[in-house]
């Protein structure tokens, strides 16, 4: 039963659409109408955010209540110019993107591709930060290689460029000005045969000013693990990769874990080239997570893994909502503008667009070679729900 203060505020905000449309005053109510109302008091006076949540609650329940034929209408309606609407066309691009191509639905898009579930992830810090029989630590770098896992995991980076990572409480954007903090500042790893043109900065920035402090605490330990290392990064991410390695075999062992279901990327940084779970495995949990949170755009997330454009983003499909997030970290979120830029970019050199464009998708050279160039570390042939 609808509460009675729903419906008085319902009552009311019809009365006023009435009033400003000069609708009838009958029982029969036309929801398109009542939509398009809506809009324009978004556009025209200003509405904000939050009160056009109120209202599309306040009236998708009192419709319900009274089994309007249309109330699916208002429950759906999205403020012009709100982030929903930014997301809800990026799922329109990516579904019309991939339908264009010729993209089916494939096997890999109905797996969980982030190859651990959260289960898994326990199980596995918890064998790297095991002790043996001697109350000594099992793994000789099992501490740093978690704290590792953990932090790619927030954050998506590169193994290789966590030696750049630094830590900032602030940032000022010498071109805007805006200054956010705090910030993870990162090198981009640059793919060869990359146009001079292409806007990516040389750094990226992921904004964590919403993160909780033991996450904020994780980012700043690793980082200055690998500042202590120095030049011995290279030798101690190997250390750490092995552990990885051997310590996901032991997990499998104790808990009868089939590997299949942690396929290894081609090129990914298995020992033995074959199944098994790695530090890229980290960064493609951060890839679907983002994905499942439904906060963030393809540019957005292509911001964050530190991509130019969306060459293989386009075979994703449009985000699946149904599917929750394994994990309840805080995700941070990609320096204001970024994205914009990678859109742009992305509009005039992604090669698979141009040929949807052109209705030629797959004539000429240029569209391999272009693939070719873009980044291939693991997450850029990554299927995601």
């Amino acid at each position: 039963m609808l509460a009675d203060g729903i419906r008085e505020r319902a009552e009311g905000l019809l009365q006023t659409y009435r009033r400003e449309t000069t609708e009838p005053l009958t029982d029969s109510v036309d929801l398109g109408d009542v939509v398009c109302w809506l809009n324009r008091r978004v556009r025209e006076q200003g509405l904000s955010l939050t009160t056009s949540k109120c209202y599309r609650r306040w009236l998708a329940a009192y419709f319900e209540d009274v089994n309007h034929p249309e109330s699916a209408l208002i429950r759906n309606w999205i403020p012009p110019g709100s982030p929903e609407e930014v997301l809800a066309r990026d799922a329109l691009d990516a579904e019309q993107l991939g339908r264009a191509i010729g993209v089916e639905s494939v096997e890999t898009n109905s797996r969980y591709f982030a190859a651990l579930d959260n289960n898994g992830y326990r199980a596995l810090m918890e064998q790297l930060n095991s002790l043996n029989a001697k109350g000594e630590p099992r793994y000789s770098v099992g501490l740093t290689a978690s704290l590792m896992f953990m932090a790619t995991l927030m954050t998506g980076l590169r193994p290789s460029e966590w030696p750049t990572a630094r830590f900032l409480t602030s940032f000022t954007d010498p071109d805007t000005k805006l200054t956010l903090g705090p910030v993870l500042e990162a090198h981009t790893l640059k793919q060869s045969n990359r146009r001079e043109d292409n806007p990516l900065r040389e750094k990226r920035y992921l904004v964590l000013d919403q993160w909780p402090e033991h996450q904020l605490l994780a980012i700043k330990g690793f980082c200055a693990e690998v500042q202590r290392a120095g030049d011995d990064y290279p030798s101690l991410y190997n250390k750490i990769r092995m552990t990885v390695h051997r310590a996901w075999k032991r997990v499998q062992k104790d808990h009868a874990i089939d590997d299949r279901i942690a396929p290894a990327q081609p090129g990914e940084d298995d020992d033995e080239g074959g199944l098994g779970v790695s530090l890229y495995t980290a960064r493609h949990i951060f890839a679907e997570e983002t994905r499942r949170s439904q906060q963030f755009t393809r540019f957005e997330l292509a911001a964050m893994l530190g991509h130019s454009m969306l060459t293989n983003q386009v075979y994703y499909g449009p985000r699946d909502g149904s599917s929750e997030r394994e994990f309840d970290n805080v995700l941070p979120r990609p320096w204001p503008g970024d994205a914009d830029d990678i859109m742009r970019w992305d509009a005039k050199v992604n090669p698979l667009r141009h040929r949807f464009a052109q209705g030629d998708l797959f004539a000429g050279p240029e569209s391999a070679a272009a693939l070719e160039n873009e980044d291939r570390d693991g997450v850029a042939g990554f299927f995601m729900r």
